[in-house]
């Protein structure tokens, strides 16, 4: 009876982890929570190249005070466990801060699992820029590389959101295709919406 009972604790924290999301605060090594009470962990599990710089601002959240940018190399990429053939909503959110002092306006791709392609362009140095992908992972790890297109401004991150979505929903979407959000915005809500 104890060994079943094991077995079946072992088994639900197995499905647990299966499932979960992950915040990834890029540019730190650190764990925090957030005034929502999200978990935000470091991107050093997930990336080995780029530098990390950080943007000084009191309007912004924590999550996009610290970046990852990209200074050499023309694709850099995170490597992201997910769960295989499950919907995955991967949000990442851009917040220049003019971290450089170059005062420009930073353009670059970002690949999804080497087939889904948005463009990142950067019009307002201190506004945060979303982009957001649905899609079906090939396998149990995705990636997301930021590619440089330009050779004047670097590829740049400061968070990456990987959460899985629920069974049913986005069923006819399938294993090649990708739908992107670039921008969201609810209107007469003052509360956080997630």
């Amino acid at each position: 009876m104890a060994t079943d009972s094991l077995f079946l604790l072992f088994f639900l924290s197995i499905t647990t982890l299966s499932q979960a999301s992950v915040n990834i605060d890029c540019g730190t090594s650190s764990s925090s929570l957030d005034a929502n009470n999200i978990k935000w962990v470091g991107d050093k599990d997930f990336i080995t190249s780029g530098e990390s710089a950080t943007v000084s601002s009191t309007t912004v959240e924590k999550s996009l005070t610290t970046l990852r940018y990209f200074p050499t190399g023309e694709s850099n990429c995170y490597n992201i466990p997910v769960t295989k053939e499950g919907r995955v909503l991967v949000r990442m959110m851009f917040y220049y801060g003019n971290y450089d002092g170059k005062a420009s306006s930073p353009t670059f791709s970002v690949v999804f699992e080497g087939k889904h392609r948005g463009t990142v362009s950067i019009s307002s140095a201190f506004e945060p820029y979303t982009l957001e992908l649905i899609f079906v992972p090939a396998s149990g790890e995705t990636s997301v590389c930021f590619v440089r297109t330009s050779s004047s401004s670097n590829p740049f991150v400061s968070s990456i959101e990987v959460a899985d979505l629920a069974d049913g929903m986005y069923d006819e979407l399938g294993p090649g295709e990708g739908l992107f959000y670039q921008q969201r915005v609810a209107y007469g809500t003052t509360e956080t919406i997630r």
